[in-house]
């Protein structure tokens, strides 16, 4: 953290020393905000259109995330667009190195976005909602770096009607001595977490330009609500430091 801080980083400070997580209002000013809804819905369409190009224009991967669970993962999606569509990847580049200057204001200066751990994510079904899980292991990050911050960014309200993140404040002080699931299912039950975890959820409501950061042994999975059809966008910004 920042030997100086404002009284907002303060707040945040105490916030994510205590909890592992913390929500940042306006993490993205209107006008970023703006360029990431134009180049998310862009990159979708783009997608919707050539995923089943013959022969494909698509990586294997592009394609592939986008058409299992209707999402894309922007380390693929650049070498895309730097071919296809370089006027969306300059919004991209623009909102990155926005999040970047937010993200080590309120850390210190030795952190990046990695591409290689972002993803947009776009729920349309309770079918796909994750459970309980850590992106250390969930997201094989630990293979990768030992420490890793999740910049959740809804493009939509959420905590109502569309579904937010459920979180475990505190979870990742425990999470770090468990040891990790063996073979491919890395989720935890409820009843696990309520015996293992304890203490109460924590379910953010958030607007977009809102974040919610979480470091990767943070317990989280996907707000649970009654409402089968509820479209909700949001992206998986992933920091990393840069030594």
């Amino acid at each position: 953290m920042p030997e100086t801080c404002t009284a907002e980083q303060a707040d945040f400070r105490e916030a994510w020393q205590q909890n592992g997580t913390a929500k940042v209002a306006a993490f993205l000013s209107p006008h970023e905000l703006g360029e990431l809804r134009t180049a998310v819905d862009a990159s979708y369409e783009l997608l919707r259109q050539h995923a089943d190009d013959d022969p494909p224009t698509l990586t294997e991967f592009l394609a592939d995330h986008y058409k299992r669970w209707d999402g894309i993962w922007i380390k693929e999606l650049r070498g895309y667009l730097d071919r296809a569509r370089p006027d969306i990847l300059a919004l991209f580049d623009s909102v990155i190195a926005a999040a970047e200057r937010r993200f080590r204001s309120l850390f210190d200066r030795d952190w990046r976005l990695e591409p290689t751990f972002t993803f947009i994510r776009r729920h349309r079904s309770s079918r796909l909602y994750l459970p309980w899980h850590i992106d250390a292991d969930a997201a094989g990050i630990i293979n990768s770096t030992d420490y890793c911050i999740n910049t959740w960014l809804p493009l939509d309200p959420v905590g109502d009607a569309l579904p937010s993140l459920e979180l475990m404040p505190g979870s990742n002080k425990t999470m770090r001595t468990v040891p990790s699931l063996a073979g491919g299912e890395k989720s935890r039950p409820d009843a696990w977490v309520k015996s293992t975890i304890g203490g109460e959820s924590w379910i953010p409501h958030a607007v977009p330009g809102d974040a919610i950061l979480f470091d990767h042994w943070t317990l989280h999975r996907t707000q649970r609500i009654e409402k089968e059809n509820a479209v909700r966008t949001s992206c998986e910004f992933r920091f990393v430091r840069t030594s």
